[in-house]
């Protein structure tokens, strides 16, 4: 091939070593070491989250005015106050006294005005280690590196949550689809692969049965507000609409049934170099195999997967490489390349529809 084409390219490895960071939203304290070997329930780092100010209006809840409230106020600024203490307090005839209680436990930052501001406690925010591993890096005050094992397939979009759990198969073949009444208590505490695509009643029983992660191969454009509300993380590995998932992928998955799965689910994004992602530790009984560098030019032996329609989710190996451009239906001419299909058959695709499977190759 005179002019070789690099395509983009999607990791489906079934061992290979794995680093990923692990990284707090706010600065706090790393509690590990470099060399320290985790589990995935070990927490590697602890922060304070942030939490808005209270703001009490003295002077409207005791119905005085706002010189009256500042003199009712029992708390100077600097002072600590617990949750339920009095702040303020203000008698009204000669048996009733009206008082105003903490909500929370905090730092008064303010008494003006007839108002209490108060900046509460921050609520603690743990960091897991998910996966099981070594300490390779530590970022003080931010997060570490976690080297593991295992099996990595790379996804298309996630719902922006995390999880992990026993994974287990909700249908028997890549363009199956799981129905709601199919999941029941038997699947809490599972990463499940719900098929092709999923739906809100599955959305709704999945949750309702704890089950930690669902993977399927699409979902419909119009789920993906109610994907991003969802406490239970959702990952896809084609896209949006209705795809089934890639061979490679859910032989994978069928592979590793049983197993510990991770799910990190990640929302693309063109600034970060991150993608959805689904992790199986697996314990290391050879050399893993490293996964490849992006940037190798498409070859004869590649296995790739169609990105538009009429074969979009199509996978196959490439058979002959083309420089000259042929038309295509549409009346576009294009080079491309004659594609072995895993379902029978050969079809002609251009380039720019291809994507590399990285960690396969036929031939």
């Amino acid at each position: 091939m005179s002019n070789p084409f690099f395509p983009p390219q999607t990791d489906i490895l079934p061992l290979t070593t794995i680093r990923r960071d692990r990284v707090m939203p706010w600065r706090g304290e790393v509690l590990v070491r470099t060399g320290q070997r985790l589990e995935a329930s070990d927490i590697v780092a602890r922060a304070g989250r942030p939490r808005p100010l209270v703001i009490l209006d003295v002077a409207q809840k005791l119905s005085i005015s706002r010189r009256d409230a500042d003199q009712c106020v029992r708390k100077e600024p600097g002072e600590s106050v617990r949750q339920g203490e009095t702040l303020a307090q203000h008698k009204q005839g000669l048996w009733r006294t009206r008082k105003i209680s903490a909500p929370v436990e905090g730092l008064v930052i303010a008494v003006n005005g007839g108002r209490i501001v108060i900046r509460p406690v921050p609520e603690l925010y743990e960091l897991a280690a998910l996966m099981p591993g070594v300490v390779t890096k530590v970022a003080a005050a931010v997060g570490v590196t976690i080297e593991t094992t295992g099996a990595l397939v790379q996804c298309a979009w996630g719902s922006g949550k995390e999880g992990s759990g026993v994974l287990k198969m909700g249908v028997s073949a890549p363009d199956e689809t799981m129905s709601a009444q199919q999941i029941d208590l038997g699947h809490r505490g599972a990463v499940l692969v719900c098929g092709s695509t999923l739906d809100q009643s599955v959305l709704d029983r999945a949750g309702s049965n704890q089950v930690r992660g669902l993977i399927a191969g699409s979902v419909p454009a119009g789920l993906i507000t109610a994907l991003g509300r969802q406490h239970i993380p959702v990952i896809v590995t084609e896209g949006i609409g209705n795809i089934p998932l890639a061979k490679p992928a859910f032989d994978l998955l069928t592979a590793n049934e049983g197993r510990e799965a991770i799910v990190l689910a990640q929302t693309p994004a063109r600034w970060l170099a991150v993608r959805p992602e689904i992790i199986i530790p697996l314990p290391s009984l050879g050399a893993p195999q490293m996964a490849p560098q992006p940037g190798a030019p498409l070859a004869i032996g590649n296995r790739v997967r169609i990105r538009r329609d009429p074969y979009l989710g199509f996978t196959g190996a490439i058979r002959v490489l083309h420089d000259e451009p042929r038309s295509l239906e549409n009346g576009v001419r294009s080079p491309g390349a004659e594609v072995d299909l895993d379902g029978g058959g050969v079809v002609f695709v251009p380039y720019l529809n291809l994507e590399l499977i990285g960690g396969e190759r036929r031939g």
